[in-house]
């Protein structure tokens, strides 16, 4: 009897550093797949992050630890030699991804999985083109993906702890799915669900009112405190409120229906095989009735609000929920013949490989049929003139692009004004208040002295082609900007620029 454990600790050192090493592998090799895979092209919020991160050294976003991370990794990584000024936020997207996988290889054998299906399932994850797409731009899903594994992660491997400091951990770490996106206070069943799982995988009772009673209310209180910090903060300047992210919730979704293009776009598709483990995993009854309840619980509530919200995001939204659905993959048995199973894992990684694959070609083979290749960005230096690098910059334009000026020209961020036209087009047109909206950014822009400001005119094609509610808004704009500030009109490469000045006072 006393020579069992002696025999048994060593596999299970052996195992755990087995299991480290492999851990790692995987954040190495994804940091290698999606760091020298990085794309130019942008998604969705992409364009506000860029933006912000090049204008302010201290403006954050809704969600709130997305800038304030990309700066520090940044500030880090920027000593290291390199010269791209939008590091902080492409190193975020790849770190962040590599991350949430070695956590969701973790998190899947602290579960008991197989390690061959656990690996299986993670890099079916890695290759998924949900993840391999966000993994490789500058967004934000990336990070709240590498908050969910992470925080899963730590409660099952803290879960022979003492229940007082594992509870205290995990009250620490469930914030962090909403300070990377505010959805996160979404997964708390699932995640209360996940403490419970983890105290009875070490060897307790369950206890049905511990749960309900004090766990499931310790963490909503810890998150409902740090909710209210981060909205506290706006005093020093962070825009945290919510009002403005319910408001557009609700503008989206009016008279929105989900259909079967947007379920196999952003929940078939975006996954892919890990759907066929999971249907080989239930089938072969492979998963634990517990496991399937945390994951009904964390990932249910996500998917249903999502999908009521209906916004398309390649499958963004559900990247918290991917990390469920490949715990539960990773359950799918393999054949037990090696050979077998090596067939088996290599058809469905190069299957994965092929439709993630094919996913970012095809967007980026629409981003390329609408970037001009740097032309622009050359046009737009030689307006802004020599001080552009020793000043900040702003570009006003109002032809909707792929590739924002602040991608090519460090210092400069563009304005984009197509966003705001439409609010003030109900007759009659409100060209003033629609100048009066931009143009005080630009005066305080321009009066600060430390900013150079541009206005790219519209090509006289472009603007004919828009309606004449439109053209009739821009052309009060130009003529509200003349009587504003002093204009200088330029001709660089075929395109027509107005740098702006402050006029002088009489």
């Amino acid at each position: 009897m006393s020579s069992a454990p002696r025999s048994e600790a060593p596999r299970a050192d052996r195992a755990g550093l087995a299991d480290f090493a492999l851990g790692l592998l995987i954040f190495v090799g994804a940091l290698l797949l999606y760091g020298l895979g990085f794309r130019a092209s942008l998604f969705d919020d992409g364009e506000v992050f860029s933006h912000y991160f090049v204008a302010s050294d201290t403006q954050v976003w809704y969600h709130v630890v997305y800038l304030p991370a990309a700066r520090v990794l940044h500030a880090l990584l920027e000593p290291l030699g390199s010269t791209d000024h939008l590091l902080g936020l492409k190193a975020l997207s790849v770190v962040s991804a590599a991350l949430g996988l070695a956590c969701t290889f973790a998190a899947a054998r602290a579960l008991g999985c197989a390690r061959a299906s656990a690996l299986l399932a993670t890099l079916g994850l890695a290759l998924s083109p949900c993840l391999w797409f966000f993994g490789t731009t500058i967004e934000l899903h990336a990070t709240h993906f590498a908050s969910v594994a992470l925080a899963a992660a730590g409660i099952l491997a803290a879960r022979r702890w003492p229940f007082a400091a594992h509870l205290a951990l995990a009250a620490l770490l469930f914030p962090l799915l909403y300070l990377t996106h505010n959805s996160g206070a979404i997964y708390g069943l699932g995640f209360v669900a996940l403490f419970a799982v983890a105290r009875v995988r070490a060897g307790e009772r369950f206890s049905l009112p511990r749960t309900l009673f004090i766990v499931g209310p310790t963490l909503l209180a810890v998150l409902l405190v740090v909710i209210a910090g981060c909205n506290a903060w706006r005093s020093l300047g962070w825009s945290l409120g919510l009002g403005g992210t319910f408001a557009y919730i609700d503008a989206w979704h009016a008279d929105r229906v989900v259909d079967l293009a947007f379920l196999r776009e952003e929940l078939l598709l975006a996954q892919g095989v890990l759907w066929l483990l999971l249907l080989v995993a239930l089938l072969a009854r492979a998963v634990p009735r517990e496991e399937l309840l945390v994951a009904l619980l964390a990932a249910l509530p996500v998917a249903g609000f999502f999908l009521w919200f209906a916004f398309p995001s390649r499958g963004g939204y559900f990247s918290g929920v991917a990390f469920f659905l490949a715990l539960l993959a990773a359950r799918a048995p393999l054949p037990r013949a090696s050979l077998g199973a090596g067939l088996a894992a290599a058809l469905l990684l190069g299957a994965q490989g092929w439709l993630g694959a094919r996913e970012l070609q095809r967007y980026e083979e629409r981003f390329a049929s609408a970037d001009d290749g740097g032309e622009r960005a050359r046009a737009v230096r030689v307006a802004l003139g020599p001080r552009l690098g020793a000043k900040r910059a702003a570009l006003l334009a109002f032809e909707p692009r792929l590739r924002p000026i602040q991608l090519d020209l460090r210092g400069c961020v563009e304005i984009p004004l197509h966003h705001r036209v439409p609010a003030f087009l109900k007759p009659p047109i409100d060209a003033a208040g629609f100048s009066g909206a931009v143009l005080r950014q630009v005066e305080e822009h321009l009066a600060s002295g430390d900013w150079l400001v541009c206005y790219e005119r519209m090509a006289d094609e472009s603007l004919a082609a828009w309606p004449a509610n439109v053209r009739e808004l821009i052309q009060g704009f130009e003529g509200e900007v003349r009587a504003r500030f002093a204009v200088e009109e330029l001709l660089v490469e075929g395109r027509g620029f107005w740098r702006l000045e402050l006029r002088s006072p009489p």
